[in-house]
Parts: C-alpha cells; sequence; structure tokens
C-alpha cells in the first residue's frame, strides 16, 4: 500500500501507517489512470501500423464501401496521393480530395472523363469509353503516401470488388502503375 501510495508511512521504532485522504487517493488514482491510458493510446497507435497491417490484403465488397475506405485512406495522406478515377465516381469523393490538398497533400489524378479541378494536378486519359468496354467497367486506383492502396472495380454496385492494403509487396507496383501512366499522360502531351 506505501508503494502504491495508498498510505503514508511514518517510520520509527515502531511505523505508523495512516491512509491517503479519500480526495487525494482519488486525484492520484485518476492521474495514474490517465497516464495508463496515455501510455496505451501511444501503443496502439503503433500497433494499428505493425507487420500486421503491412502484410495483410484486405476485401472491399460494394461500392459505397469501396469508396468510403477510399475516402478514410485519403483523410489519412500526409503528403501525396495518386489517383486512377472515372469522372462518375470522382465526384462523391471530391470534398475530401479538396480537404487533402487544403491540409498541403499534393493531388494527382489520372481522369477517365472530364474532370476539371482547381486543386489537384489532372491527366486526362482518352481512352476511357474503350477501358470501360473492354473491362467491362469502371475501376479505381488509389495510393496514399506511397504506403497503401486501394484498387478495384466499381461500377458493378453491391457486387463492386477491391483491395486495400499496405502490403509493399503491392503498394510499391501499383503506386509505379500508376506513376508510369502519368508518365505516359506527360509523353502524349508533349508529342
Amino acid at each position: 500500500l506505501v508503494i502504491r501510495g495508498d498510505v503514508f508511512v511514518s517510520h520509527g521504532n515502531t511505523p505508523q501507517y495512516v491512509p491517503v485522504p479519500a480526495k487525494e487517493l482519488i486525484k492520484n488514482r485518476r492521474l495514474k489512470a490517465e497516464e495508463h491510458f496515455d501510455q496505451a493510446e501511444k501503443y496502439f497507435e503503433k500497433f494499428e501500423q505493425t507487420a500486421n497491417d503491412r502484410e495483410n490484403i484486405w476485401n472491399i465488397t460494394g461500392r459505397s464501401e469501396i469508396l468510403e475506405k477510399v475516402k478514410a485512406c485519403i483523410l489519412s495522406a500526409k503528403k501525396r496521393i495518386l489517383l486512377e478515377i472515372w469522372k462518375e465516381d470522382f465526384e462523391e469523393i471530391e470534398s475530401e480530395l479538396k480537404h487533402a490538398a487544403d491540409q498541403g497533400v499534393i493531388v494527382t489524378i489520372i481522369a477517365y472523363g472530364d474532370i476539371v479541378s482547381d486543386f489537384a494536378n489532372v491527366y486526362l486519359h482518352d481512352m476511357s469509353s474503350e477501358i470501360t468496354e473492354e473491362y467491362d467497367g469502371r475501376w479505381l486506383v488509389y495510393s496514399g503516401d506511397d504506403s497503401e492502396v486501394v484498387a478495384g472495380i466499381v461500377s458493378l454496385g453491391n457486387d463492386s470488388r477491391a483491395a486495400w492494403t499496405m502490403h509493399v509487396g503491392l503498394v510499391m507496383p501499383i503506386t509505379e502503375v500508376i506513376i508510369h501512366d502519368l508518365y505516359l499522360m506527360e509523353i502524349l502531351k508533349k508529342h
């Protein structure tokens, strides 16, 4: 009890013990509990970014669920967002993208369809209708801070499917595919 701070001790030939006043005891316990909660929050923040998250590939089903995940990813981005998206889907995440840009995140979009934005670098992909026909739908590819990706088909309503991962074995090549497409857009623009 002494070590825990619940009682005072008076050392002498015969130690005497007296309880800590109730208000002080409660105050001390509250402070100790807050310290423990602060430590737990720090631990869980680190835990969320552990190898477990970085190794898994999570399946997301349903168009709205996919777009909600992309919105959450956008809002957690700190430096750079790369995005391949059709106009129909862009409108649903535009406000989150603008918010990220307002926070200093560089937003670059490869647009399938006529997307106009005053907060993002937009590259128009001229073959959106051919691609939509060839692959039976629209896809979305998101890369945030070169550390997480969401990629999948979003034009099938409840049957839409996407994957979300922080697995470096997928993040790196998917991000590089978007960058490769950007290089192609630049080359086509210049020639």
